[in-house]
């Protein structure tokens, strides 16, 4: 697992949220008791990845981008490479998140390449996966997420750095996580999946859906859980302390 050892692994993705100000003010408050985690790993907007570098230059959290483009350089108008994102110090990229399937129309087999450009850059990418509330309920859930898998990792030689996410999407923002128990079963479901097809290397799976400071804790008890991707909560310095140091309260 990439990051502490020992801690759980902790993601802020801040989304398309904030300005300079709110975000130095953000960081700044983060660094200011968490700055010696490395299991830690804010995602600011492209915009202000510079901001968020130059904060965390003394300290030992990462940072990274909350998306990366299909291609390495070339004319793509609007894209930024997952080198250029090297170039800006970045350790992660987010791949596949919801938001991108659902709102953006991204498939499998196009985020297959993004996780591909991720890996030749030597980025660690966390690939995203989950059903929506109606393939959960029409019980195609299993073939959901394996399809995610299969297609998402197809051209990925293990092992590699790379992390899963496992995030239903009727959960994301709406306030209210998955039960334990859905958690914990879909957790086993990808850790048996990636044992199978990664020869048994370690590879982390987190849980991301309406994580915050109440709920944090519960969450990174289930052994299954390798660490969280938090969203809104991230945005407040008090909660994502608060989930970080549950983080590392937990092996």
């Amino acid at each position: 697992m990439i990051g502490n050892n020992k801690a759980k692994f902790v993601a802020g993705n801040w989304k398309m949220n904030g300005d300079a100000a709110q975000l130095r003010t953000l960081t700044s408050e983060i660094v200011a008791d968490l700055g010696e985690c490395n299991n830690v790993a804010l995602f600011p907007p492209n915009t202000y990845l510079w901001l968020v570098r130059e904060i965390l230059r003394e300290s030992t959290m990462g940072y990274g981008a909350q998306n990366v483009a299909r291609a390495d350089n070339g004319a793509h108008t609007g894209e930024i490479s997952a080198s250029m994102l090297v170039d800006m110090g970045c350790r992660y990229v987010i791949v596949g998140h919801s938001e991108r399937r659902h709102t953006y129309g991204e498939d499998d087999t196009l985020i297959a390449a993004k996780m591909q450009c991720a890996i030749l850059s030597h980025l660690c990418p966390i690939l995203c996966v989950g059903e929506t509330k109606t393939q959960r309920e029409n019980g195609d859930i299993f073939e959901v997420i394996t399809q995610q898998l299969t297609v998402g990792l197809a051209h990925i030689p293990f092992p590699q750095h790379i992390m899963i996410a496992y995030e239903p999407v009727w959960a994301i923002g709406s306030g209210k996580a998955a039960t334990p128990k859905q958690i914990m079963q879909m957790h086993e479901v990808i850790h048996k999946w990636l044992a199978q097809q990664a020869n048994e290397c370690k590879i982390a799976v987190l849980y991301g859906g309406s994580v915050n400071a109440d709920n944090a804790d519960a969450i990174l008890s289930i052994p299954q859980v390798d660490g969280v991707l938090v969203g809104g909560s991230s945005l407040k310095s008090s909660e994502f302390v608060a989930i970080a140091k549950s983080a590392c309260a937990h092996y």
